[in-house]
């Protein structure tokens, strides 16, 4: 997928994420949502700014349930180690 049609879904795929398993680490399966936006935030500044903000907002938004909010902060987390941006 081009990175341009990423960038402009990122929104989507990260609130995809909250039908993701939530009993296992973010990044278990290599082929799972969050290693891919992952890696593709890696690979492109404007996707990894759009999925940072994403993530952050999800983890913050108080209508997600605790166990939704945990996951994205996991991800969010992961995404900032992987960017070195903490």
């Amino acid at each position: 997928m081009p990175d341009e049609r990423i960038d402009l879904i990122s929104l989507q795929l990260c609130q995809a994420l909250r039908y993701e398993q939530f009993d296992e680490e973010p990044m278990a399966d290599p082929n799972g949502l969050p290693c891919f936006l992952i890696d593709r935030a890696q690979k492109n500044e404007s996707i990894a700014l759009h999925v940072h903000w994403n993530l952050y907002s999800e983890y913050n938004n108080n209508e997600n349930r605790k166990e939704e909010q945990d996951y994205f902060k996991s991800v969010y987390d992961e995404l900032m180690e992987e960017l070195k941006f903490n």
